[in-house]
């Protein structure tokens, strides 16, 4: 009789046994997915923390490159925060001079959660640069556009000659003579005469590009006179026209009876533009180009009279070509770079002796318009945490 109610007990007591086992097995489990959840988040919070933080970085690197004049006034500061989508996460710049010049440290923090994370760069800023003017090599000694051109018996091309039209030699031209059309020789072309060439594009010389100028990134404005005469006591005579204003010197001349006369012992250097017909007469004139603009520029006919020694560096542009005038027999007209004429080139009668010295570096001509602002960029030299 006292062997049920003992059995009763001990299946009681196993019945508690396995109930607190298994509490104990369910707290454990569900204290073990509580952790295992926390330690998730918490790396999660901890991957997008420094996501933040990257993002702050390339932020920083965005400002030093849009707008680099405001770098110093960055230095020493903490920028933010700035918060990232609903706000939850948000990051904290700082910029630090290294005292090299352009040379900085950004820390960016990022914060998600509980977890912060910083990263760290050094970097280098380079500023603005002006990417040079466009220059243009003139390949030919002379270049000349009509249906018919010339090289008279009085000029020696010391270079290559072309002709976008026809082209007669009755001088002397040292290596090739060219022609879209046809070249006809009746004087010496020591390299190969070249009929139906291709045809060199005309080069861009407009006398209204020069009135308002881009040089080496600085803007400058040509100076106009009105007059017909220039001598030796002229202002024009040497390089007082070149100031900080108009750097290259260039001149626009428009002669109130549409011809400009230069008189003996003139050196004028800068870029002379004539609207008219410019006469060469006089001993001793000099002309001599700035910074790779044109030597002269004239809308009609350059003269040279029989009294004319003149020497041009740099490149010269006739839209009427180059013709003689009161016995020029006795004239010398030295062009050392290029000359670009219209018309006959020559004309058929002009007379005395003249050279077109080609020389590649005095027939570069660059843009008016000057180059193209460079952008900023910022170099990453290393990254630290």
């Amino acid at each position: 009789m006292n062997a049920r109610p003992r059995q009763r007990g001990a299946a009681m007591v196993l019945v508690l046994i396995i109930m607190a086992a298994g509490t104990t097995i369910a707290l454990a489990y569900l204290s073990s997915a509580a952790m295992g959840t926390a330690i998730t988040q918490g790396h999660e919070d901890v991957t997008r923390a420094r996501y933040v933080a990257e993002s702050g970085m390339d932020h920083a690197i965005c400002l030093l490159r849009e707008t680099p004049d405001a770098a110093e006034s960055l230095v020493g500061r903490t920028l933010g925060p700035f918060t990232l989508g609903d706000g939850a996460d948000a990051y904290t710049l700082s910029v630090t001079a290294t005292g090299i010049e352009d040379e900085y440290d950004i820390v960016a923090q990022g914060v998600s959660g509980r977890s912060t994370t910083s990263v760290g760069a050094r970097v280098v800023l380079h500023r603005t640069v002006d990417e040079d003017a466009p220059a243009t090599v003139l390949p030919h000694g002379t270049l000349f556009s009509g249906w018919t051109t010339l090289i008279p018996g009085c000029v020696r091309v010391r270079g290559p000659a072309h002709a976008n039209g026809n082209l007669t030699v009755l001088g002397r031209v040292d290596q090739d003579a060219s022609a879209t059309g046809q070249v006809t020789v009746f004087g010496q072309v020591d390299g190969t005469p070249r009929s139906g060439a291709a045809e060199y594009p005309w080069p861009s010389l407009n006398p209204a590009d020069y009135e308002n100028y881009i040089l080496d990134g600085a803007e400058g404005q040509a100076q106009t006179v009105y007059q017909s005469f220039i001598s030796r006591d002229s202002d024009l005579n040497g390089r007082a026209h070149i100031t900080e204003a108009n750097p290259a010197g260039v001149v626009i001349a428009i002669p109130p009876s549409g011809m400009l006369e230069i008189d003996e012992d003139v050196s004028f250097h800068g870029t002379l533009i004539v609207h008219g017909h410019l006469v060469l007469n006089g001993k001793d004139e000099r002309f001599k180009a700035e910074a790779q603009f044109p030597a002269l520029m004239v809308t009609g006919r350059i003269w040279v009279t029989g009294n004319t020694e003149a020497t041009i560096e740099g490149v010269v542009y006739a839209a009427g070509g180059v013709e003689g005038i009161l016995s020029d027999s006795s004239s010398e007209l030295t062009i050392k770079g290029a000359l670009v004429a219209g018309g006959l080139g020559f004309g058929l009668f002009f007379d005395g002796e003249h050279t077109v010295r080609y020389d590649a570096a005095l027939a570069t001509l660059v843009s008016p318009e000057g180059g193209q602002e460079g952008r900023p960029t910022v170099e990453v030299r290393s990254w630290y945490e």
